[in-house]
This record gives structure tokens, sequence and C-alpha cells, in this order.
């Protein structure tokens, strides 16, 4: 799942210099995720936008930098619209906002209501952190990083984690433009 998120991440970041790149390359070969990408924009073509999805459609590491940065502002606002409660405050919020006060079952909704909120705030400061990540090895020219497996990643760590896969596909992907970063 995190592969297509970072497929349209990597779409939703195109600036018109990109399309512009991806156009003139598309009159020299009428085939391929260029021609693909001008028939999306253009034509609102969705077997071109699926055929650039399947492909893990990569464009360089400039653009990789401008979907880090996409991802980091997106975490960022989510984290900022979720405030930080644990249960006995999600209770006595739920007793303040019912008419029953004091109702059954608000000690489990509450629990419930914080182990949720706890996952979601840290799957949104992990994708965080990978986006700052990726987007300070774009900054310093190393992208894509060299990333081999580590105990590290093979115990879990997030950031490590989902910076591996985002870098595998990349690499994997190859990007399809030859010309200088912008």
């Amino acid at each position: 799942m995190f592969r297509e998120a970072l497929t349209f991440l990597r779409i939703a970041s195109l600036k018109m210099s990109d399309y512009e790149e991806a156009r003139r390359a598309a009159e020299d070969a009428p085939s391929g995720s260029d021609a693909d990408l001008v028939a999306a924009l253009e034509n609102f073509d969705e077997a071109a936008l699926e055929r650039l999805r399947v492909a893990e459609f990569v464009r360089g590491a400039a653009l990789e930098g401008r979907a880090a940065e996409r991802l980091l502002r997106f975490c960022s606002e989510r984290l900022s619209e979720l405030r930080s409660a644990d249960a006995s405050e999600i209770t006595a919020a739920l007793q303040r906002s019912s008419k029953a006060r004091g109702g059954a079952g608000f000690g489990n909704v509450a629990a419930a209501s914080a182990a949720y909120r706890g996952a979601e705030r840290r799957l949104y400061l992990g994708l965080r952190e990978a986006a700052e990540a990726v987007r300070r090895l774009v900054a310093d020219g190393e992208w894509p990083p060299q990333i081999a497996p580590t105990p590290e990643l093979a115990s879990g760590d997030f950031r490590g984690r989902y910076v591996s896969i985002w870098a595998q596909d990349y690499t994997a992907a190859a990007p399809t433009s030859t010309t200088p970063e912008s």
C-alpha cells in the first residue's frame, strides 16, 4: 500500500516543468511513461494513469523531494489535528457531552479511542520522520541511499523501514527522465 501511495504522491507533486519535459520526450517516443503521463494529464486517460501506477512512476530525485515534502506537510497537519488524550480525558469529554452523564461503557469507548488515536499518531509520526529523511537525503544529493538489510530495519524501526521501502521502490522503477533535476 505504501508503494501505491508513493506513486500518487509523485503524481500530485508534479510541476509544470515535469509535464513540459514529458511532453517533449513523448513527441520523440510516443510510448512509455512520458507518453502515459501526457495522456493522463491532457486526456484524463485512466488507462495511462493505471500504467503509471503499475510501473511505480518515478521521474527523478527532485520529484522524490517534492513528494516527501507533500507527505511531511500532510502528516504534520494531521498530527496538529490529533490531540493527544488518554482514556481518562476522553471519558471526561464523553461524560460532559452526554445527556446520560456517566453512562455505561464510557470507559471502554474511551480506552478504545485512546488506543486508536495513539496508533494513528504513531503512524503519522513515523511517516513524517520517513518523509523528513527522504527530503534531507534528496537535498544533500544522496538519494537514493544504498540501503542494505540491517538488524535495525529488521527490528521494525518505522522510519528506517519506510525509507528503505521508498528507496527500493525508487531504484526498482528507475527514473524515466534523464534530464537534469529541477
